[in-house]
């Protein structure tokens, strides 16, 4: 009978001091992620480490760990996952000896451009016998971008024009922003209304423009998010997530080449901080800024297209090309266009629609084909 009752006084007895173990192993304990980039290409891996640091002179016997991770994230190198609304849970159950510091790589990747959030680690620790468990969540704020997916030049088609994407870019798109330097022979390549009549008549054949950068010139794509009436209604998401591709792409090309280049959108930014407006300034840009902030531009959008354009009609610039992706056109959004095209605003048309019937009489339109 006695050695029943010391057994049965053991038992408490260990199940007190694990029960104290228990519930001051999270002041001792510290948990944290590290990743080598927060800015990734589609289907690049972003390494992770996740470390767990005991600063306790005792074992802890029991730790579940649990990491909400975005649907769009794939995690490769995972324990057990478990698919909820929009997210994954992945899970992992280990035991951490005292004074010691345990970590577990994995990677981290995605097809889907965007936003990418990594929030709390939620921890669960047991006691040795198993039949009670503590629960904290330990805040640990991770960004991960995932960029547009760029191609060449070359393979972007339009379906009104034969020409390919490179050339349609320096063609369609630089020549404006450019002076004249000079005269040349005409080929088949050119524009027709880049021949100079006068030297083509004193020279007895055809001659064109020959044009070079201006120093003071830029860029900025106006890029419309709305679709449909009403604007908040998301329609063909698929024309917007291409057309946004398009842009990064010849965003990138303009860039290299050396011309500063802008956006302004009317879409909602993704941003944690709030840190990024509308605007992207032309001034400011950089490939990997470009980059940046067309990943971080939603399909959602924030204002009528109409009522965007007017609220920055006062900050048009004369020196400026604007390139404007559309998939949805009114009468309203044109009849903002052509007056600033009165006062001498520089607008171009990419419509992105399915059809192909976005246009706005005397602007210049390329429509991006379903291959493009």
């Amino acid at each position: 009978m006695s050695s029943i009752l010391m057994l049965v006084f053991s038992i408490a007895v260990f199940s007190i001091i694990a029960e104290k173990i228990r519930r001051s192993a999270f002041k001792n304990l510290s948990v944290f992620r590290k990743i080598d980039k927060r800015s990734i290409h589609q289907g690049e891996e972003v390494s992770a480490t996740m470390y767990f640091e005991n600063f306790s002179k005792v074992f802890i016997p029991f730790v579940h760990v649990e990491e909400k991770v975005p649907f769009e994230l794939q995690r490769l190198g995972m324990i057990d996952s478990e698919k909820i609304s929009d997210a994954k849970y992945y899970s992992n159950v280990f035991n951490i000896g005292a004074m010691e510091r345990l970590k577990f790589n994995y990677k981290f990747s995605s097809n889907k451009r965007g936003v990418n959030y990594l929030k709390a680690i939620k921890i669960s620790i047991g006691d040795i016998f198993g039949f009670s468990e503590d629960i904290m969540e330990f805040e640990d704020f991770v960004e991960i971008l995932v960029y547009p997916k760029l191609k060449k030049l070359s393979e972007i088609t339009f379906n009104n024009n034969s020409l390919i994407g490179d050339i349609i870019v320096k063609r369609w798109i630089f020549q404006d922003p450019l002076y004249i330097k000079g005269i040349r022979e005409y080929t088949t390549d050119h524009r027709m209304k880049d021949i100079h009549w006068n030297s083509s008549m004193r020279v007895g054949k055809l001659m064109v423009k020959e044009y070079d950068f201006t120093s003071d010139r830029q860029i900025t794509f106006l890029f419309n998010t709305q679709t449909t009436i009403p604007f908040w209604n998301v329609y063909n998401g698929h024309k917007l997530e291409e057309g946004i591709d398009m842009m990064a792409t010849i965003g990138v090309e303009v860039i290299n080449s050396g011309i500063a280049t802008g956006v302004w959108t009317n879409g909602q930014i993704v941003s944690y901080s709030g840190k990024h407006g509308n605007e992207m300034p032309a001034s400011s840009a950089s490939v990997k800024r470009f980059l940046e902030y067309c990943s971080r531009i939603d399909i959602n959008t924030k204002l009528a297209f109409h009522e965007y354009l007017y609220s920055m009609k006062d900050k048009f610039d004369i020196n400026t090309v604007y390139i404007l992706i559309t998939a949805y056109m009114d009468n309203e959004i044109a009849a903002i266009i052509n007056t600033l095209r009165s006062k001498g605003i520089l607008i171009k048309l990419i419509d992105i629609s399915e059809k192909g019937d976005v246009n706005i009489p005397g602007i210049e339109r390329l429509h991006l084909s379903r291959e493009g």
